[in-house]
């Protein structure tokens, strides 16, 4: 075979492999071309049925929103947990938090409904705007006479008298507007045309933004309590007129009662005079005139002083005092009826000016009967003390004893006129039961107060008097303020 057979021969079976390559290669691009399609249409198909499901789903959500816009309740429940499926389980919960919250809201609303229905004792309605009544509750019913059925839709001016019913209504409604809500007490008119005594509360009534939408109006029949306090205010003015009838009786009688007891006291002191002339049993007998004599007027001065400072004309006369000075005087004025008691006098005195209020006449005079009240009921101790304690703005004067002291269920008649304690002592104790009611009196009308304390062995009796400030050229010497902590101890 020649060289030339043999690349012939090549040629041949080069253009064989060379077609079959062709041939193949054209094979795998009718493959890849129609596997390219078949992916491409399976995408498609994919992408189609996702959207065509996210779309349902989303359309699903925007109804389920809906409805739960509406109100409505939802129930479905899906199973998908994507964000899609999540979202809607939200929504059903919240659907079902949002119907648990308006069944309470109902509830509440029903029983507020039942509530306000059933109250007997307010009349509870609302008004709108205008004052038309739009609600009625029983208890406006039972007060005002009117059915729900005849007054709903009126103007709530039908419950008012002639004399205010073409100005108050409005009133009332212009004061709520302004101010939120208005009270007023008056006369109101029942369906019958009866009147009856209302405190009333009109509530204006605004929404989120501030409009009006109307009022609350609440009534209450006052005319039980009208009546008692016109029934208090005749009692009281019948109190006062017996009160200073009272108090004139007091002092037209003890004016009268001054004549012949002068009579009786000059006489007595002019055979007081001439005594030494007179038997001994006669002597006893002019003792006795003049002792009864002066113990008599004593009770009728007290009578006049009480008499006069119930009428509000007492004569006092307020100023500054020392009351330093004034324990001083007392104490020397007090010492011949404690020594007669035979007790020990003691006086806590003062280490400066004590500046205070008062009458002097009058602050001696409340001293002297406590002093002489210590005295007469401590028949088993040993002393009678006068002192003073600082009570913040006031002074406290003091009048102390170690006697039996004073029972407690006894404590609180200390200060009744004519009310002695220790009844059974009468016959022994001189007295008349005037005087504290009298120092107590008198110890008020200088704005002060008076007082007692038990102490662990006897009493302890107590006036306040207002402190007074002194200016530094003040007769009384230095000011207040220099003097106070070490002229009275504290209380």
């Amino acid at each position: 075979m020649t060289i030339d057979d043999i690349q012939r021969r090549e040629a041949v079976v080069l253009d064989e492999r060379r077609t079959r390559v062709e041939e193949v290669r054209a094979g795998f691009l009718i493959l890849t071309a129609v596997s390219a399609l078949v992916g491409l249409l399976g995408s498609l198909s994919a992408v189609y049925l996702f959207s065509t499901g996210i779309v349902r789903r989303v359309r699903k959500l925007e109804g389920d929103a809906e409805a739960l816009a509406r109100g409505e309740r939802l129930t479905e429940m899906p199973e998908e947990a994507d964000e899609v499926g999540r979202l809607a389980q939200r929504l059903v919960r919240a659907s079902a938090l949002l119907h648990d919250r308006e069944d309470d809201l109902r509830a509440s609303e029903e029983r507020f409904r039942l509530v306000i229905e059933k109250v007997r004792d307010y009349g509870i309605f609302a008004l709108d705007p205008d004052g038309m009544v739009t609600s009625w509750n029983l208890g406006a019913e039972r007060i005002k006479g009117w059915r729900a059925e005849d007054i709903l839709g009126r103007h709530f001016s039908n419950f008012y008298p002639t004399e205010t019913r073409d100005h108050l209504p409005e009133e009332m409604l212009e004061r709520a507007r302004e101010n939120g809500s208005a009270e007023d007490e008056g006369w109101r008119i029942r369906k019958d045309g009866s009147r009856f005594w209302a405190n009333v509360v009109i509530t204006a009534l605004r929404d989120e933004q501030g409009k009006l939408r109307g009022f609350a109006k609440v009534t209450r029949d006052m005319t039980e309590r009208r009546r008692s306090e016109e029934a208090l205010k005749e009692a009281r003015k019948d109190a006062e007129a017996a009160s200073r009838a009272k108090s004139e009786f007091l002092s037209r009688t003890s004016h009268e009662l001054r004549t012949p007891l002068n009579a009786i006291l000059g006489f007595g002191q002019l055979l007081e005079i001439d005594e030494d002339d007179f038997a001994r049993n006669h002597r006893e007998a002019i003792g006795q005139i003049t002792k009864a004599g002066r113990h008599l007027l004593s009770l009728i001065n007290d009578l006049l002083d009480i008499a006069s400072i119930e009428a509000g004309s007492s004569d006092l006369t307020i100023e500054t005092l020392d009351l330093g000075q004034l324990l001083e005087e007392a104490y020397s004025l007090g010492k011949p009826i404690v020594a007669s008691a035979n007790l020990n006098f003691e006086l806590e005195r003062a280490g400066g000016n004590i500046p205070v209020r008062g009458d002097a006449r009058r602050v001696t005079q409340i001293i002297l009967n406590l002093i002489g009240n210590a005295a007469k009921y401590n028949r088993d101790g040993t002393f009678v003390r006068l002192g003073c304690r600082f009570d913040g703005a006031l002074v406290r004067v003091t009048v102390e004893d170690d006697g039996p002291g004073i029972a407690e269920a006894e404590a609180k008649r200390l200060f009744t006129p004519f009310d002695r304690l220790g009844q059974q002592d009468r016959a022994k104790i001189e007295g008349t039961g005037l005087g504290l009611a009298l120092s107590k009196s008198l110890a008020e009308s200088m704005d002060g107060g008076i007082g007692f304390e038990a102490l662990a062995k006897g009493s302890r009796f107590w006036f306040s008097l207002a402190r007074a400030a002194q200016p530094e050229n003040s007769p009384l010497g230095r000011n207040t303020n220099d003097v106070t902590e070490s002229s009275c101890p504290r209380t």
